[in-house]
């Protein structure tokens, strides 16, 4: 059963997920290119100075970029199960309504993850080239905050689709826009060092939330 919630998941987010990834990996290789252009014209120990000096990443053109990739990628796997109350018949699969949920998120997960991923090895190889090994920690622990914010999210971003009420996703909105500003106050280099376990445990602990809508969906509270 879970192979066949795979495979639904993925016929309707299959279209969106390259163009998505594409547009993540083509923001990452621009400020890439943008690194190695300086270190061309003005030599590496520029950079280094810059970076030690003034806590520069010169990654800040993606900070919201995975946060928008998380909202999108939600909303092409979930609003079709909102579109004319597709939700009650995948609900009505011989299958645990909250396991299903939560196997259809761990999908969505894993494939903002995998592009992530992508995204961090290459910072790791360009920058492991230019800095240092402790200079290229520095610059992934910075960004990581960022990509995090692409998981969160998509979770919020279930949450809200699958929401019946536009009051309560308005409301959870709202919510949704302050928790992931906890994400992305701050582009200095190890602003978040500190706080990254709290972050990934916001977003584990945004993981059940959905379980929310689902049972106000199955309880019958719709506008």
């Amino acid at each position: 059963m879970i192979k066949s919630i795979i495979n639904k998941e993925w016929i309707k987010t299959k279209r969106y997920y390259l163009p998505l990834c594409l547009v993540m990996l083509g923001f990452t290789a621009y400020c890439l290119l943008n690194v190695n252009r300086v270190v061309g014209l003005k030599g590496a120990a520029h950079l280094w100075e810059v970076m030690i000096l003034k806590n520069a990443t010169f990654l800040d053109l993606i900070k919201y970029v995975p946060a928008m990739l998380g909202i999108t990628f939600g909303i092409s796997q979930y609003a079709p199960e909102m579109h004319n109350k597709c939700l009650k018949l995948t609900l009505h699969l011989p299958y645990p309504n909250y396991r299903m949920i939560f196997v259809m998120q761990l999908f969505g997960l894993t494939l903002l993850a995998v592009c992530f991923a992508v995204c961090m090895s290459a910072i790791a190889v360009v920058y492991g080239g230019i800095f240092t090994k402790e200079m290229t920690c520095a610059a992934l622990l910075s960004v990581l905050p960022w990509f995090l914010s692409g998981l969160e999210a998509y979770l919020l971003t279930a949450l809200i689709v699958l929401e019946s009420m536009w009051v309560r996703r308005i409301l959870y909105m709202i919510m949704a826009a302050l928790i992931l500003r906890m994400f992305l106050l701050d582009s200095v280099a190890l602003a978040y060092v500190g706080c990254l376990p709290w972050l990934v445990a916001t977003v584990v602990l945004t993981v059940p939330l959905s379980f929310i809508s689902i049972a106000r969906f199955k309880a019958g509270c719709q506008d």
